[in-house]
């Protein structure tokens, strides 16, 4: 539940709505571009970006933390897809 609560919630409050209303303004009936190029053009795309990358960086941490407690194990014996081992 913190994790929501610290992590995940505030970055949603901060950026859901005022996405949503840009992209609804942004595309037109006829518009079938691939979403992802869209999201691209939001004209704060990488405040966003930015935001999701430090709420990335703590649920790797908290996955750590709650791997060494359930296993035992240090954090570093863990990998993580996509991340150089340690």
């Amino acid at each position: 539940m913190q994790v929501l609560n610290e992590g995940l919630r505030p970055l949603l409050t901060q950026w859901q709505a005022p996405y949503r209303r840009w992209y609804e303004a942004t595309l037109k009936d006829d518009d079938f571009r691939d979403p992802q190029l869209v999201q691209q053009e939001f004209p704060k795309y990488e405040e966003l970006v930015k935001g999701l990358t430090v709420i990335n960086a703590k649920q790797i941490e908290y996955r750590r933390a709650m791997y060494e407690l359930t296993t035992g194990d240090p954090e570093s014996t863990i990998a993580i897809e996509g991340e150089n081992p340690i």
